[in-house]
């Protein structure tokens, strides 16, 4: 059952991915998020449940960040190779 709690933690992850990935509109997100809950169906972004939204949400900043970790430290990585 949705609960205010789980809404403001489903705003604050969804804050957080549009700073990490600012081109994304924001429907195309929310939509892109239903499908990685409840897979390719036509239906998954009316049926999504809101804890399956969070959990899903949630997985996709910590792939963001990932990304961001290892986007960051490739050019220093690169560098290094150049110079040794």
């Amino acid at each position: 059952m949705p609960t205010v709690e789980m809404r403001e933690q489903i705003f604050e992850v969804l804050e957080e991915i549009g700073r990490l990935n600012p081109v994304m509109r924001f429907g195309q997100l929310v939509v892109n998020i239903s499908y990685m809950a409840r897979g390719w169906t036509k239906s998954a972004p009316w049926d999504v449940e809101d804890e399956e939204f969070l959990k899903a949400a949630t997985s996709y900043l910590e792939d963001l960040r990932r990304v961001g970790q290892r986007s960051q430290a490739a050019p220093a990585v690169e560098k290094e190779k150049v110079t040794a």
